[in-house]
């Protein structure tokens, strides 16, 4: 009876081992608005496969990791079309709008040189449509940080999206000016 205790309690204890802990979900959100004069469709936004999902991913060393005890809300294409959902309220989910926006993201994680300091990434394109014509722009950040802790690191995530979020308003008010004269770009 007593092996049978021991080889029982030694299972329950070994299969505790394996359990990964939840991740904590880090939430983005927007820290300014900006207006439009017209509705926009935002039609899609997509990124490569192994940055669309709801890891947060880092490079170190010129490898590509995710952080083991965080994690996006959702995908980073549900966590960034919510952010630019949010920033940027003329933009809507649903067609009912001659301007269709799709953004591709390239890019968009932390490039670590050491543990508290690297560079910020996050590299886009993108489409404007309308009708049969369409304006494109590509959008590149890439900015020195230096953090302290995993807070810090969500803020400089915050800010580039946030930069992003203004460049793509100042985008689509051009590209409707151009877009509206059937101008192709």
């Amino acid at each position: 009876m007593k092996k049978i205790f021991l080889v029982l309690s030694l299972l329950i204890i070994s299969s505790c081992a394996f359990v990964q802990k939840e991740k904590t979900i880090e939430f983005i959100k927007p820290s300014k608005t900006y207006k439009g004069d017209k509705t926009v469709y935002i039609s899609s936004v997509s990124s490569p496969r192994y940055l669309d999902t709801d890891d947060m991913p880092y490079l170190y060393k010129h490898q590509l990791r995710y952080f083991a005890k965080h994690r996006f809300p959702c995908s980073l294409d549900c966590t960034v079309k919510n952010y630019l959902l949010e920033a940027l309220p003329y933009l809507v989910e649903k067609p009912i709008s001659d301007y269709k926006l799709s953004i591709y993201i390239y890019d968009f994680e932390p490039y670590f040189k050491t543990i508290h300091e690297g560079n910020m990434i996050l590299k886009a394109r993108f489409y404007l449509k309308h009708k049969n014509t369409y304006k494109i722009e590509d959008f590149n950040y890439d900015k020195a940080f230096s953090v302290k802790d995993f807070s810090g690191l969500i803020d400089q995530e915050n800010i580039a999206l946030q930069v992003m979020a203004k460049r793509l308003n100042s985008f689509i008010k051009d590209a409707i000016i151009i877009l509206k004269e059937g101008k192709s770009v």
